[in-house]
């Protein structure tokens, strides 16, 4: 029996019970959760940045769609029927409409973008910064294949590009 005890080094310390660490042992292990705890920290701001580009292209897809199915459908939103619904797009917003637009119209509805979030477009019609959606078929009346809508994280520079053919199907980069 001594002998299995000594082959399987039972009897030394560390199977032991042993009192208090070390204060080296103690600084060591606060020392490694620190240094966890700092990327995660530091690594939390980004990835709530890129969710918010995320985000923002995922609430205008939302109202693009909206306003295309008015199109389509002719709602009136309690009102006359309507020619044209559009988007207009500024820096840091943009505002669906119907029929022309026009910036002091009562019944235009305004999205602000988050501080850090721009958009811009290469659709344009008549210099203003715009998309039509053509009454009975949802067509973007002024379609270009060259035209795209981008959303940009000034802060991170993280970018969601949409692409967009006439019948509204789009791809993002």
């Amino acid at each position: 029996m001594q002998k299995l005890i000594y082959f399987f080094n039972l009897d030394r310390s560390i199977f032991k019970p042993r009192g208090f660490s070390s204060l080296a042992e103690i600084v060591l292990i606060m020392g490694i959760l620190a240094i966890i705890f700092s990327i995660g920290v530091i690594s939390l701001p980004r990835i709530q940045q890129s969710a918010d580009v995320g985000a923002v292209t995922d609430t205008f897809l939302a109202d693009f769609r909206d306003q295309q199915f008015k199109a389509m459908t002719g709602d009136t939103q309690l009102g006359t029927p309507a020619d044209y619904y559009g988007i207009h797009f500024d820096t840091n917003s943009y505002t669906l409409f119907k029929d022309t637009w026009s910036p002091s119209d009562p019944e235009n509805f305004t999205i602000n973008l988050p501080p850090s979030i721009e958009v811009s477009t290469t659709f344009d019609y008549l210099g203003e910064k715009l998309i039509y959606f053509s009454k009975g078929s949802g067509e973007i009346a002024n379609y270009n294949p060259e035209h795209t809508i981008t959303f940009l994280d000034v802060s991170t520079k993280v970018q969601k590009t949409i692409h967009l053919d006439k019948s509204g199907a789009y791809s993002i980069n």
